[in-house]
Order: structure tokens, then sequence, then C-alpha cells
């Protein structure tokens, strides 16, 4: 199995919030209703990862590293003395929900009610595994391979941190359909909006 050099993760401390607030780190999975692979579809999941790592959504806390799955978002986050777990998540949910809804009519309910969320010691530890995510599900070979995951220390490092939503190639990334969990992820933005026309018209 691939995976991520140490040298990538190289700060081992959560940035000091400017105002000298008590941060807690945690790590935070919000499931889509039903568990549908909504972001199976390429254009959706740039849409979902543009709008989730949105800066206006972190004002109060710090999203540390984060991944995309079909099913869910799993994020790394410092929360900021002055923000609340439930608040941070319900930010999240809602702001996302509703910009996916306007560019994709028919989408539907989005998100489960509930979300889960775990303390974190050791970030390093809880980063580097969060963003390997779609190589142990089967998702992509290596994690350079998938485009829908960022962790802050790439651009601290001035390493190119891949942009939410882009590629290199296509083939990179799928070499045809590639295993989760029997969902099949479509190959570019534009086989997504065929689909979704497709949907549509029918």
């Amino acid at each position: 199995m691939a995976t991520i050099p140490a040298t990538c993760f190289a700060r081992a401390a959560v940035p000091p919030d400017p105002l000298g607030r008590v941060t807690r780190l945690c790590r935070i999975t919000i499931t889509t209703a039903g568990q549908q692979p909504h972001f199976a579809d390429w254009a959706l999941a740039a849409d979902a990862c543009r709008t989730m790592s949105a800066p206006p959504l972190w004002q109060r806390s710090q999203l540390i590293a984060w991944v995309l799955m079909p099913d869910r978002w799993h994020g790394l986050v410092a929360l900021g003395g002055f923000d609340d777990l439930g608040a941070c998540v319900r930010r999240l949910k809602l702001r996302s929900a509703r910009v996916l809804a306007a560019r994709t009519p028919g989408l539907g309910e989005l998100w489960a009610g509930d979300f889960h969320a775990a303390r974190v010691d050791d970030e390093l530890h809880a980063a580097r595994r969060l963003v390997m995510t779609p190589v142990r599900t089967g998702l992509v070979p290596r994690i350079g391979d998938y485009p829908f995951w960022d962790a802050r220390w790439l651009n601290d490092k001035g390493r190119a941190a891949p942009s939410p939503g882009a590629v290199a190639t296509t083939s990179q990334l799928l070499n045809g359909v590639l295993p989760y969990s029997g969902v099949k992820l479509e190959a570019s933005p534009a086989s997504s909006k065929r689909r979704r026309s497709a949907s549509g018209s029918g």
C-alpha cells in the first residue's frame, strides 16, 4: 500500500489561535443521506470540495486536512475557542447543501441528520490516516491519483496542493473504473454533465 512520506507532514502543532483561545482537535465524518454516492459524480464532487473548503466557512475554526469520498466527507478540524462542534458541522452541511442544490436541481436531501466526531491527540498521525482513506478503501492505488483532498502542510511547504476537483489527467484518477463498494465514478466533468442532462430529460 502506498504511503505519504513523513516529510509532507513536518509540523507537529496546530497553529495557535491569534487571540490565544484554546483549540480542540477532532476528526469529523459527515455521511450523505442514505449513504448515497452523490460524490461519485465528478462535477458534483468538485463543487462540494470548493464549497466545503471555502475560507468563509472556516473563520472560527481551522480545517487542517480533509478528504471527500463518494458517500461522505472526513475532516480534521481544530475548533476555535469561540466555536462549537455542532455549530461547525451545521454551517458546513447547510452551506454545502444550499450551494449544491442550487447547482444540481433534483439533488434532494444531501446529508444525513447526524455526524460522527472523535477527539484527536496526534495531529500528524490523524492527518496522514485521514488523507489515505481513498487508498485504504481501494478507490485509488496512490493518493496522488485522487483529487478530492487537501492538507495544510502542502501549502505550508510551498508544494503544489491539489486544487479541489482538479486532477492531472482523468486516466490517472480512474484508469477505467476503480472499485469502491460497487460505486462507479464518472470519468470527467463532461460525462457528469451528460448524465445529469440525460436524467433531467427523462
